[in-house]
């Protein structure tokens, strides 16, 4: 059973989400798509049939880091029109594919946050 890794982030800004991997899961890193989806929520089950309302990756052109491949970290870097208007509660998970396409695990789940601020320029 995976521990739940849940975090907020403020409503448009620009910052980074770290995700720690159990390093003792028999996944490797390295080589690997990696894939992180945040989904609208209901008693902190994802709503079924619905889009993600943010989605990354690291395919070409995706934005997912491998921060430490030894020790399983990724960075996910926000930006403004990732959580612009997402003021609630939100159910995330990352998943990874084998190099090789032959299988994928669920290696995070939780909660995102996402808070509004007073403190408008």
């Amino acid at each position: 059973m995976l521990d739940p890794q849940n975090f907020s982030v403020q409503a448009g800004d620009v910052t980074d989400v770290f995700i720690d991997i159990d390093p003792d899961d028999e996944v490797s890193l390295v080589g690997s798509q990696i894939f992180w989806s945040v989904y609208a929520q209901a008693l902190g089950q994802p709503l079924a049939g619905v889009d993600p309302v943010i989605e990354k990756n690291n395919l070409d052109g995706g934005t997912i880091v491998i921060v430490d491949p030894d020790t399983q970290k990724l960075k996910i870097p926000l930006e403004t029109a990732d959580t612009i208007g997402l003021l609630r509660n939100y159910y995330h998970e990352t998943t990874v594919q084998n190099p090789d396409g032959t299988g994928r695990i669920t290696v995070a789940i939780g909660y995102m946050t996402v808070l509004g601020t007073e403190n408008r320029p």
